[in-house]
């Protein structure tokens, strides 16, 4: 992005710069896409040898990325997005982040409101734990 700018001297688009984590249903280039199957780990959409494992992007991700945004990290989502629970898997129930302590969990929690008021594997989590980098 700052390369772009000093050489171009505008944003690279109107979405420049801007931070975008996704679920695990978009297809990102180089990065699992498993939609909290695991079955789908290290295939395409559960299909091995399809050439298309890692590879593949998908529509939204490639107008993100036209539009300057940056990807950050995927967070996990439901088996098929089934539920209103993240909880699958691969990742199993998280109520806490262990980097965390219990007294800095709940202040958290009266910053970010989640749905039970507990921590969860999707977006709310960013809040308070580290994220998988997408490249």
């Amino acid at each position: 992005m700052d390369e772009h700018f000093a050489k171009h001297k505008k944003p690279s688009g109107p979405l420049h710069g801007l931070p975008v984590s996704l679920k695990d249903q978009f297809h990102v280039k180089g990065v699992e896409t498993t939609m909290g199957y695991v079955g789908w780990i290290g295939t395409f959409e559960g299909k091995k040898g399809t050439g298309k494992e890692k590879v593949f992007e998908s529509e939204m991700v490639k107008e993100l990325r036209d539009l300057g945004a940056v990807l950050y990290c995927k967070t996990s989502v439901p088996h098929t997005l089934m539920t209103g629970e993240t909880t699958n898997n691969i990742v199993g129930y998280v109520r806490q982040s262990p980097q965390l302590s219990s007294a800095q969990s709940e202040q958290m929690l009266t910053q970010t409101p989640t749905r039970h008021g507990t921590l969860r594997t999707g977006t709310s989590a960013l809040a308070a734990a580290q994220a998988a980098r997408v490249p």
